[in-house]
């Protein structure tokens, strides 16, 4: 009897090692899982820092272009206006 209660514990030590042994590969893989997936999202983090910066850009540019039209559009209407305002002052004057 005692024998089986020695290779019992015996047998009981190696599961217990066995089970450390197991927690312990799984904790090494879900550690490397998350590594990757935090270099996964910062991968795709970077990317659309990216990508907004350049649309930021882009939309400074616009903005540029947008504001330099309408300073043209406003300096043709003055000028028609002008030269609408001469006419008419020609034509009163030739009466």
């Amino acid at each position: 009897m005692e024998s089986l209660f020695a290779q019992f514990a015996i047998l009981s030590d190696q599961a217990l090692c066995e089970n450390n042994l197991e927690v312990e590969a799984y904790k090494a893989w879900a550690a490397m899982e998350l590594k990757e997936i935090k270099e996964m999202a910062k991968a795709e983090y970077d990317s659309l820092v990216s990508v907004a910066e350049r649309d930021r850009n882009m939309g400074k540019n616009m903005e540029k272009v947008a504001t330099f039209a309408a300073k043209k559009y406003i300096e043709g209407a003055v000028n028609s206006a002008g030269a609408s305002m001469r006419s008419a002052i020609k034509a009163i004057f030739s009466l």
